[in-house]
């Protein structure tokens, strides 16, 4: 992803290109749909937001390996295909129990729960 500041046109084909059925995957993330919220925003929660979602994508990434998880907000987040190995989770906002057996099994380390040994 590029800091290049998008221009309104950009964002106008992005959003045709989706609704369109063109664009399926965005950053890596299958999109159905768009909403441009606002045009600017920099209030705490837009940063925080902004600030989950590249977390997010630096998870899911097979090039970056995220080691320290700890606190950090999962909601929404589709962990399905990230290499989760000796990554150290807890206090995560969004995980279900069955998502932290699941990562717990593909290798995630829980700093709030005993470990789950790995059936493979």
């Amino acid at each position: 992803m590029s800091n290049k500041p998008t221009s309104p046109e950009d964002i106008k084909r992005l959003v045709s290109r989706i609704k369109s059925g063109e664009l399926k995957i965005v950053a890596g993330f299958p999109v159905e749909d768009v909403e441009i919220v606002s045009e600017s925003s920099n209030d705490d929660e837009s940063i925080k937001s902004d600030d989950k979602w590249r977390l997010v994508q630096k998870i899911v990434n097979p090039v970056f390996k995220i080691k320290d998880l700890l606190n950090a907000d999962l909601s929404d987040a589709d962990l399905n295909n990230a290499n989760v190995v000796d990554a150290l989770f807890g206090n995560n906002a969004g995980l279900t129990e069955e998502m932290i057996l699941d990562l717990s099994q593909r290798g995630a380390i829980f700093g709030d729960r005993p470990p789950v040994l790995n059936p493979r």
